[in-house]
């Protein structure tokens, strides 16, 4: 699995689930935000808590130079093992919010 098209379709069935996992606020809604001319994806939670406004990046990805690059990750899932799990291979995915040695 090597190819854009790929890339961009594993990212999309591993972050499209979220809106429909149980969030119990119904006032916050969650929104899966797709730019393919950048290819940068996001999940994000919007909304108001009581009196405030509530705005949460969750996920944050982007297809940089052939690679899918993770640069946030505000969940418990282990984006790049799902990723993984999709085809891509794991050397194609890096891991952002980490820094280097």
């Amino acid at each position: 699995m090597e190819t854009l098209a790929n890339y961009r379709q594993a990212i999309l069935n591993v972050i499209t689930p979220f809106p429909t996992s149980g969030y119990d606020i119904p006032e916050i809604k969650t929104h899966v935000i797709t730019d393919k001319d950048t290819d940068t994806y996001l999940l994000i939670r919007t909304g108001w808590r009581g009196d405030r406004n509530y705005y949460s990046v969750i996920i944050h990805m982007a297809i940089v130079g052939g690679e899918i690059i993770i640069y946030q990750n505000n969940t418990d899932r282990e984006l790049d093992e799902e990723l993984t799990d999709e085809g891509v291979a794991p050397a194609a995915i890096s891991l952002a919010y980490i820094k280097p040695d």
